[in-house]
């Protein structure tokens, strides 16, 4: 959660490297559950879709989550893979409040888990 709190103030810059950043926070906290999990993807996808089915819809974690993670997976992919496409700092500012509690909250899942 420490890497997530200057971003606030460095968003003055480029949307994208912020959005790219958000997201891998999450996609990397939620392959911190995969260690433990019988599952392997080598998509992005298919981690955003089984931290879906199994973490959320599983209820090990609230829906937001899900939501949030979904949300931040859309803005980088628009952000890296369409040409046109600008992001904004309205549209990544409120991920980074939703990055810092969904990486806390895996945290907080693997300490109770796994533990220390």
């Amino acid at each position: 959660m420490g890497c997530l709190r200057g971003w606030r103030v460095a968003l003055r810059g480029a949307p994208r490297q912020h959005a790219k950043r958000v997201y891998y926070g999450m996609f990397y906290a939620v392959l911190a559950l995969l260690i433990y999990e019988p599952y392997a993807s080598s998509k992005h996808s298919g981690v955003v879709a089984y931290f879906n089915k199994h973490f959320v819809k599983g209820s090990l974690f609230p829906d937001a989550m899900g939501r949030s993670l979904n949300k931040a997976f859309e803005l980088r992919q628009r952000g890296d893979y369409r040409e046109y496409f600008e992001l904004t700092k309205d549209q990544v500012e409120p991920l980074l409040d939703e990055a810092a509690q969904f990486v806390a909250a895996v945290r907080k899942y693997l300490d109770e888990k796994v533990g220390s």
